[in-house]
């Protein structure tokens, strides 16, 4: 990741990377954007890390992060000349994806494949059918 973020836009690759634990992403990747959308952040050490990256993220910036309310974002970096708060709107189109529920589906598979009958199948050495039979004519 360090090397996409560092090499990548040389080639013009770009990069979007979403955490809600900025402080858990590798420093050398985080310094690499150059824009980034901050939302209610409380942990100090993840306001430590917004701080470090984003040059323009001063104090009161960083004052800000644990009042913001769901929707409000500051916006900083090379997308603005001075940090901005930014309501974002509520989606406009039906939210159409939705999570498999994969544990249960596992477990139904599971049950069923249990349920179905075993048997044992005779070696095939490829001589002969399936049976290990060979034929003599």
């Amino acid at each position: 990741m360090r090397t996409i973020t560092s090499e990548g836009r040389k080639f013009g690759f770009g990069l979007g990377i979403i955490s809600q634990r900025p402080s858990k992403i590798d420093p050398d990747v985080l310094s690499q954007c150059g824009t980034q959308i901050s939302m209610k952040i409380r942990n100090p050490n993840d306001q430590d890390a917004i701080k470090k990256s984003v040059e323009a993220a001063g104090e009161d910036v960083l004052r800000e992060l644990p009042g913001l309310t769901p929707g409000q974002a500051i916006v900083s970096g090379d997308a603005m000349n001075t940090p901005a708060l930014i309501q974002v709107r509520r989606r406009r189109t039906e939210h159409g994806a939705e999570s498999r529920p994969v544990i249960e589906e596992w477990h139904e598979a599971y049950d069923e494949r249990q349920r179905e009958p075993t048997q044992s199948e005779a070696a095939d050495f490829g001589e002969g059918d399936s049976t290990g039979v060979q034929s003599l004519d």
